[in-house]
């Protein structure tokens, strides 16, 4: 009795150790449908053998083929406008052909995770543009907000943790070179710490959301105008929350209407208004986005990716998601003492 109960503890304590003791590929697609991915773009010129084998686990997770890296971008930016992350895996060769359309995630605010799979660990793919194409090299760093190159099973976990937190908060494309013989390697036990959200400066924000309390309530018709900056877990419900509160109208720009589908966006009918919020609008404008940009108010409050603008006072360091939320809040309680 004692030799069975012991040879099943010792069975038992094997299958963890086997089960904590994921490689590093398996981290890496555990961590992309943590983030609530459930489609990945790849080229077809990618033959991984050792990725199609991970994904095999994964029956989350779905590869969508394109037949070119320029098609495999493009499906990328669509999916992260959509689900607001996107991750799109390439031959670490291809990255000079994704360029272009990475230049318009980085002004349109998408967050694209590209991730260059290479056969071997020596030379990182920026290294080549630095000694090859100082061009393609100068519009990579330009591009990219941040690069990386997991070179060791030891450090990919907290590698893989920072590039994806830091391309879903700064809105921007990021690299993550892989050589495909690391992924099979095995990482140490590792538990994933999630960044917290960017904290605004405490003054700044309290002043912000005072004038901003000030301003709606003396407000008779008041808007919202979304833009694709403002794409964000907590923003949705928020908005929603404001819109319903104030009774404001909600406009929402072409690119942004797949992510606040709940908003009911309408069309302006007015060029006029007491007050306008504008959530997100930085880098490049859709035509739509101008037209929004160029309607009439009293007074306008932007809201930005790390700063807001009530009229012509710039409060810094309050971050668009909590200024977001306490907005939300603070709103709800006027209306509802």
């Amino acid at each position: 009795m004692s030799i069975r109960i012991k040879t099943r503890k010792l069975s038992q304590k094997k299958q963890i150790l086997q089960k904590e003791r994921m490689c590093v590929g398996e981290y890496l697609l555990l961590r992309l449908e943590s983030f609530g991915l459930t489609h990945l773009i790849k080229t077809n010129t990618l033959l991984s053998s050792n990725l199609q084998k991970l994904s095999r686990s994964f029956r989350k997770l779905e590869f969508l083929s394109l037949s070119s890296p320029e098609q495999a971008i493009d499906e990328a930016f669509a999916y992260s406008l959509k689900k607001g992350f996107a991750a799109l895996f390439i031959k670490n060769d291809e990255i000079v052909d994704v360029l272009q359309t990475s230049s318009r995630s980085y002004c349109e605010n998408c967050p694209i995770l590209i991730i260059g799979i290479s056969t071997s660990v020596h030379i990182f793919q920026t290294e080549k543009f630095q000694q090859i194409h100082s061009l393609q090299e100068k519009a990579f760093r330009t591009i990219m907000l941040e690069s990386m190159l997991l070179d060791t099973p030891v450090s990919a976990p907290v590698k893989i943790d920072d590039i994806i937190e830091t391309c879903i908060t700064s809105k921007k494309p990021c690299y993550l070179e892989v050589p495909d013989p690391i992924l099979l390697e095995k990482i140490p036990r590792h538990v994933p710490v999630q960044k917290m959200l960017l904290k605004s400066d405490p003054e700044n924000l309290h002043e912000a959301l005072r004038l901003t309390i000030l301003l709606t309530k003396k407000a008779v018709h008041t808007a919202l105008c979304i833009d694709s900056g403002s794409i964000y877990p907590t923003t949705t419900s928020s908005f929603l929350q404001i819109v319903k509160d104030i009774k404001a109208t909600c406009y929402v720009t072409k690119r942004t209407k797949n992510a606040f589908c709940q908003l009911d966006p309408q069309l302006p009918t007015s060029k006029s208004e007491d007050l306008i919020f504008y959530f997100g609008f930085e880098g490049s404008f859709t035509q739509d986005g101008l037209d929004l940009l160029g309607m009439n108010s009293k007074h306008k409050i932007f809201s930005y990716f790390d700063r807001v603008i009530i009229d012509d006072i710039v409060f810094e360091e309050v971050f668009l998601e909590e200024y977001a939320v306490c907005a939300a809040k603070k709103l709800h309680k006027s209306v509802h003492p």
